[in-house]
């Protein structure tokens, strides 16, 4: 049986996986996202809070899509095993995916504090203790253009704070592809990619970015005997849905 972190994956080939475990055999992307999200939140809290004692809580700055959605649950599952948790917005609430918002709904519910941040303005409001962890979870891989305006400075400002960060999936910013960066690129100090390494992190100057770098479980990281290749996608959804 193949794994899917037996070799480094391109952009296209987190997409194939992704349409093959939703289309394929029947994951809701909610479930995924869960999952994404809870690898992130258990590999902070083994190794940052369950023993260390050094750092007081967690800044967690999500944006809108999919990785903003992991972040969410990240966040949860932090403040369920009693981490103080502060999440910050990036693009506003109103840009959310369906999975990302219902995340959004259950963590206001428990009464996690959210801030959206909306403009330049708002990136003034940012508070993040010294001993405070800070997640990024505003762009994953699916960022194809460069990084410009209010993202920009969010990224920056992220970027200036002192703080440890951590990366779900990729740095924001980071090109999964040839590792390079779209402009800007968070700097993070660890990065918890999904699946496995992806294409880009084997680049020059890539570790700059990326730091250590951990792969945790979207809870299917078994393909059967099939590689993922776009052609064969097309045909395990077909037969997923006689």
């Amino acid at each position: 049986m193949k794994t899917i972190d037996n070799t480094s994956l391109t952009v296209e080939d987190v997409r194939n996986f992704d349409e093959w475990a939703v289309d394929g055999i029947g994951m809701l992307s909610i479930v995924l996202m869960e999952n994404a999200g809870k690898s992130v939140a258990d590999e902070i809290y083994r190794n940052h809070f369950e023993t260390d004692t050094s750092f007081e809580g967690v800044a967690v700055f999500c944006g809108t899509g999919y990785n903003g959605g992991a972040g969410l649950v990240a966040a949860r599952h932090l403040f369920v095993k009693g981490v103080p948790v502060v999440v910050y917005i990036v693009g506003g609430i109103s840009c959310f995916t369906l999975d990302t918002e219902l995340n959004f709904r259950i963590l206001k519910k428990l009464g996690i504090e959210a801030h959206p941040l909306l403009a330049d303005r708002d990136l003034a409001k940012i508070k993040v203790g010294e001993k405070y962890l800070v997640v990024d979870a505003i762009f994953g891989v699916g960022v194809d253009r460069q990084i410009i305006g209010f993202y920009r400075k969010a990224i920056d400002c992220i970027n200036e704070m002192q703080n440890i960060t951590i990366s779900v999936d990729v740095p924001s910013g980071f090109n999964a592809d040839n590792g390079k960066h779209w402009g800007i690129s968070i700097r993070a100090n660890k990065t918890i990619t999904m699946i496995g390494h992806k294409r880009g992190f084997e680049s020059e100057n890539a570790s700059d970015l990326l730091g250590e770098v951990l792969i945790a479980s979207v809870g299917i990281d078994t393909i059967g005997d099939y590689d993922i290749k776009a052609e064969e996608v097309d045909e395990i959804v077909e037969e997923g849905e006689k």
